[in-house]
């Protein structure tokens, strides 16, 4: 296949565009956050996973973040068309951009708070399994003859 996983990626948004004629014209591919140039692989092997599950695979194999974004963050007035949403893959945390208003609106779903507020906040833990060695020790002597 010689292909780098920014080709698969390419070549998969490519395909789904040539799918559906609305992810066409809702999503675009920008990899203007890329820095780096990707090795080639000789085999990339897609087998009982969806195609959102392979580019996981590939993007995490080679330390690739991704998200969706606005193209415009703010429009107009309400008879302005949507624009696509970009798909955009970042290679480098100084590609994140911070919001312009720096703040993030936050409501319950009951929504009976005077003022924006954040209630929950959850910290997330990964448990990992390391080697470990079980030393084994001969059992004491009987005492018994």
């Amino acid at each position: 296949m010689n292909k780098s996983v920014i080709q698969v990626i390419e070549i998969l948004h490519k395909e789904w565009q040539q799918r559906s004629p609305l992810f066409a014209a809702s999503l675009s591919l920008d990899k203007t956050g890329l820095t780096k140039d990707y090795d080639v692989r000789p085999l990339i092997m897609q087998m009982n996973e969806s195609d959102h599950d392979l580019l996981t695979r590939l993007m995490k194999s080679e330390n690739l973040s991704w998200l969706i974004d606005e193209a415009e963050l703010i429009v107009a007035n309400i008879s302005t068309p949507i624009q696509a949403q970009k798909l955009r893959l970042i290679d480098d945390n100084n590609q994140y951009t911070a919001l312009e208003r720096r703040s993030i609106r936050f409501h319950r779903s009951s929504a009976i708070e005077q003022q924006d507020t954040i209630r929950y906040h959850y910290r997330i833990y990964r448990y990992m399994f390391t080697p470990t060695d079980i030393g084994t020790y001969p059992p004491l002597a009987s005492r018994h003859p």
